[in-house]
């Protein structure tokens, strides 16, 4: 279980796991709007070398850049995409 915004939920591991097992270089994305229509992306490296984090903790600096984008531009994060659906659906072990 991942904390996001503060709640635990149910993250999806598996980028995590296939970076670490073919060795890859794990980017994250972040798109700004520029103007109307226009938009510029900037990528940021979280790792050349995933072999070398603790298990699930490319995923947690994952969470927290993505927490740091909504909250710079929370008019583009999509709500819809009910990202708290499974929060109480948390195990006992994990509250």
């Amino acid at each position: 279980m991942e904390r996001f915004f503060n709640i635990k939920v149910p993250v999806h591991t598996g980028a995590e796991m296939l970076a670490k097992k073919f060795d890859l270089v794990v980017i994250n994305y972040v798109t700004k709007k520029v103007k109307r229509g226009y938009y510029k992306t900037e990528f940021q490296l979280i790792t050349e070398n995933a072999k070398d984090f603790e298990n699930y903790q490319i995923t947690d600096l994952y969470t927290e850049l993505t927490e740091k984008n909504i909250l710079n531009q929370p008019e583009f994060y999509l709500w819809s995409h009910k990202r708290f659906k499974h929060r109480d659906k948390v195990p006992a072990e994990f509250l």
